[in-house]
């Protein structure tokens, strides 16, 4: 099974390749959370949105500062 920081390299990959999928951006934030990223986390919650991730809202909620 992939760790977390494997799990990040793989994610920003797919990301170079399919940058307008706001699931990729999710999931990095997700990782990048347990990584205790959590600014970088935001940003990939906040693009996730922007791409029409809308589950991102919850997340964005509840672990970002000004929302």
């Amino acid at each position: 099974t992939m760790n977390n920081k494997e799990a990040l390299l793989y994610l920003d990959t797919s990301i170079v390749y399919n940058s307008k999928r706001g699931i990729n951006y999710m999931n990095r934030g997700e990782i990048k959370k347990k990584l205790n990223m959590s600014d970088g986390a935001c940003e990939d919650f906040r693009k996730a949105l922007e791409l029409g991730e809308h589950s991102a809202v919850e997340y964005i909620q509840k672990n970002c500062k000004g929302n």
